[in-house]
């Protein structure tokens, strides 16, 4: 059965690629973080600690200029053609 991803929904699909962001990017900063409170460089573990804020932000605002050139794209040639068959 082939379907096609003929809308993409931009804020929805934005929050989530952008949480995923935050949520990897916090993985591995925060212990970066830690071990720069515990060497005394607190500064340098202040500034760590935003990084997962701002990659959440640039990949929302990535994704809206994805989803909405998608969006436009596949309105006047069509969208992506995927199969889907039933698993047994």
């Amino acid at each position: 059965m082939k379907k096609e991803l003929s809308h993409i929904s931009v804020n929805k699909t934005s929050f989530f690629f952008g949480l995923m962001a935050f949520v990897f990017t916090a993985i591995i900063v925060i212990p970066m973080s830690i071990m720069e409170f515990i060497s005394g460089n607190a500064e340098a573990g202040f500034l760590l600690l935003t990084a997962p804020f701002l990659y959440f932000i640039a990949a929302y605002i990535g994704w809206v200029i994805w989803s909405w050139i998608y969006n436009l794209v596949a309105h006047y040639v069509g969208g992506a053609v995927f199969e889907l068959k039933d698993k047994e």
